[in-house]
């Protein structure tokens, strides 16, 4: 039974430290590839239900930050009186114009600490992730429920209008929304039906650029790539938004690198993962197809490495 037990033990080590070790050898973006694929399920049709509320996704295992949050470092960042009462699309809409340019300096870069990346991507850097990042912290000490949303190509938000009671598509990163004929709002699935039923709808850039690079062509450029039909093939919500205790969490493992304290957070299940949706079912099939085999190499190597040794060590 002792042996046994000390073998059990010396298991589950083994596999923490292959873990550890297997995460300093992908790159960021295989990383992202494999957590996309391995922590991805289908989204229950009520999560897809653009009138839900953020208390009632917590019935799908939706993650929220549980402690009180300070706020008063953050709140110096933005530059609203929030004694006024205005709509959510308002407010939400005005904190993303002082964050929008074209570069793509540093992407990722201070994503693991929250504050850091905030004045990161107010000194003009950073990518779609860390605008999203930002956004999402600003808008809930804000008042404001947000969600990470992820098509193909990008990263954007939606945040929860309550005077419609209804998710809002918003894209922090190039100041983006979606507008219908009538110049309705759009959330981010209806953008997706949209293009799969041919209907009319159109993104608008939000305020001005001063960024001389972001011309016209620019803009069309950037629309045909990262919001084409294609970009829409698939959706992933994130089934959370607790970046505050995220970020709490990766001060506390510090001493870890930083791709360690991805994969643990995400393998605990601290890190949130995705909701999938897509008319499509091949898509997903295929997903599931990468999760298998990601997680078919891994006990592979875990056999090879820890089984065979384990049956040659004596604790006697």
């Amino acid at each position: 039974m002792t042996r046994n037990l000390l073998r059990l033990l010396l298991l589950l080590l083994g596999n923490f430290l292959l873990l550890l070790s297997l995460s300093l050898f992908l790159s960021k973006e295989i990383q992202v590839l494999v957590k996309h694929i391995v922590f991805t399920s289908i989204a229950p049709s009520g999560f897809l239900n653009d009138q839900i509320n953020i208390d009632d996704l917590q019935k799908y295992k939706f993650r929220k930050d549980v402690d009180s949050v300070s706020s008063s470092t953050l709140i110096n960042l933005i530059n609203f009186d929030q004694s006024v009462s205005i709509l959510d699309s308002v407010y939400a809409i005005s904190m993303v114009i002082p964050f929008g340019y074209l570069s793509l300096d540093g992407c990722g870069v201070k994503s693991d600490n929250l504050y850091a990346n905030i004045d990161w991507v107010r000194s003009k850097k950073g990518c779609c992730s860390d605008f999203t990042q930002t956004f999402m912290a600003l808008s809930k000490i804000s008042g404001i429920n947000v969600r990470e949303v992820i098509n193909k190509k990008h990263t954007f938000v939606e945040f929860f209008n309550k005077k419609d009671q209804k998710w809002i598509f918003l894209d922090p990163r190039y100041r983006l929304v979606a507008k219908d004929e009538t110049g309705q709002l759009l959330s981010s699935k209806e953008i997706y039906l949209a293009y799969a039923n041919k209907k009319q709808f159109h993104f608008t850039f939000i305020g001005l650029y001063t960024d001389s690079s972001f011309s016209v062509k620019s803009q069309k450029q950037l629309l045909t790539y990262f919001y084409s039909k294609d970009a829409y093939s698939y959706l992933l919500y994130k089934k959370g938004n607790n970046i505050f205790e995220v970020d709490m969490w990766n001060k506390k493992l510090n001493f870890l690198t930083r791709q360690q304290r991805q994969l643990i957070l995400w393998v605990l299940g601290i890190e949130p993962g995705y909701y999938f949706f897509s008319n499509d079912n091949n898509i997903f099939i295929y997903f599931k197809i990468g999760s298998f085999v990601v997680i078919s190499i891994y006990f592979f190597i875990n056999y090879l490495i820890w089984v065979k040794i384990l049956k040659k060590i004596s604790f006697s």
